[in-house]
């Protein structure tokens, strides 16, 4: 019998496997403990699906057969809820713009077959399983180095534009959410700071409008410098927006009807305008306390009287509105609470 490899002369390292000149197994000489396996030099676990069939669609993880992950079929099983779209001052938009998808629903669902997609039709695969109730978030780099210290779920490679862009996520065919923003009027035009989707308006529809968006509040990226500071939440909960005036008006109205809106007053009190019946006005049953004063929540008597500590500063009553239980929610509060310490000081 004729040895293929007799007058086969290879290279260092590599040998002569049936008369060809190939590099040497590189687990020849490895002896691994247990039930561990060599695989390119170094022993691992067996992988314990490597032996397992299963039958459609189910599929195999840590050696059982599962239903697989379900992904996004329907508009709004995923929403965009925050973006960074303008890094600046040390962090550079090729590597440190992101945004964030939210589930509201109660199944984790597999980004499996989706994408990012921009104006121009870029796109982006996206990856990993978004947790019911969950965050996940992109960005243009992996590298925390270069990101503001992130480690986001994925990565995409398009920009986001500073002066506006709709950003849409689709999977398998389908557009599931899409956020048209702006640099103002309409949305808020951020710089170093995210722009935040308050948690109320966790919807398909709400997050269309540029008002229940706000800045990001939490910093997540300290500089050297503070005025190279990058505040947002990716990947985590986001923040409460404060009621612009519209807003606040409208939930005055609302809950205030008949007592305080609509031409009714009660306690001297009457709302059809916000500002001009509380804003600056002394309080009618708190000596020393405006009903609103502009840039303190905690010094405005109208505050206390929504969230139930009006007795603790020197009020009287009932806790408004008197329609409730229930009463505002927690988050409604800190909204209100929010729009008054914004409101301009006078010098």
């Amino acid at each position: 019998m004729i040895d293929p490899c007799a007058d086969v002369v290879c290279d260092d390292p590599q040998m002569c496997v049936d008369g060809e000149c190939v590099d040497p197994d590189p687990c020849l000489d490895v002896i691994c403990d247990g039930d561990d396996v060599c695989v390119d030099g170094e022993c691992v676990a067996p992988d314990p699906c490597a032996d397992v069939v299963c039958d459609d669609p189910l599929v195999c993880v840590e050696g059982e057969c599962v239903a697989p992950v379900p992904t996004p079929t329907m508009v709004g099983d995923v929403l965009i809820t925050e973006l960074l779209y303008d890094p600046h001052d040390g962090l550079a938009e090729e590597t440190a713009e992101w945004f964030e998808l939210h589930n509201p629903g109660e199944v984790e669902l597999s980004l499996e077959g989706c994408v990012a997609r921009e104006d121009n039709n870029q796109s982006s695969p996206l990856n990993g399983v978004v947790p019911a109730g969950g965050y996940v978030f992109f960005a243009r780099s992996d590298n925390p180095e270069v990101n503001g210290g992130l480690t986001p779920t994925g990565t995409f490679n398009f920009s986001l534009g500073n002066s506006g862009e709709t950003l849409t996520v689709a999977c398998n065919g389908v557009d599931i959410d899409a956020v048209t923003y702006d640099d103002g009027p309409d949305f808020p035009d951020a710089r170093k700071v995210s722009i935040n989707l308050d948690p109320d308006a966790f919807d398909e529809e709400a997050n269309d409008e540029g008002s229940n968006w706000c800045f990001g509040r939490d910093r997540y990226f300290e500089a050297a410098d503070p005025v190279g500071d990058h505040f947002g939440t990716p990947g985590a909960p986001n923040v409460v927006c404060a009621f612009t005036d519209a807003q606040m008006q409208a939930l005055v109205d609302d809950r205030c009807a008949g007592c305080h809106t609509n031409g009714g007053m009660s306690g001297t009190m009457t709302l059809d305008d916000i500002f001009v019946g509380a804003v600056g006005v002394p309080s009618f049953e708190a000596e020393g306390l405006d009903r609103i004063e502009p840039g303190d929540h905690m010094a405005s008597y109208l505050w206390h009287k929504l969230n139930g500590t009006h007795l603790d500063v020197g009020g009287e009553g009932l806790r408004m509105p008197r329609s409730g239980p229930p009463y505002l929610t927690d988050a409604q509060i800190e909204r209100v609470g929010l729009w008054i310490d914004g409101l301009p000081v006078e010098p």
